[in-house]
């Protein structure tokens, strides 16, 4: 990741599954409520490569934000099959893209300014 400068690290199902827990229905959680995993897993990959990989060379000041991707799950989702009872779930899904359109950007940490007190607020994740 970092001779390539990617932000993005790409994580094997088969890798997670064959990890053998200290509690047997971890999995299952994991599967049902990545929406509460995936912000601590952020997280600590920030924290590893931040200490491990790039060590004190990595500049302070500049904040960079990671990112998982996780591949080779179980099931395949077709897109026209998905349901909101799948919100906040780990699912694969599969589609043809048809159409595309430019890519928005999306505010992930932000710095406000209060218009009546002048005081920043900082790092507000979004």
């Amino acid at each position: 990741m970092k001779q390539e400068e990617k932000t993005l690290m790409y994580i094997n199902y088969n890798h997670l599954a064959a990890y053998n827990h200290s509690d047997p229905k971890f999995h299952d959680y994991f599967n049902l409520q990545y929406y509460r995993y995936e912000p601590d897993l952020r997280q600590g990959l920030t924290r590893f490569l931040r200490q491990a990989a790039f060590g004190e060379a990595l500049d302070k000041r500049r904040r960079i934000y990671y990112s998982i991707a996780i591949f080779n799950l179980p099931n395949l989702t077709k897109i026209r099959e998905l349901r909101s009872q799948q919100l906040g779930r780990l699912i694969a899904i599969a589609g043809t893209v048809t159409r595309t359109t430019d890519a928005k950007p999306e505010l992930i940490m932000g710095t406000f300014l209060c218009l009546a007190c002048q005081s920043v607020v900082q790092n507000v994740e979004q």
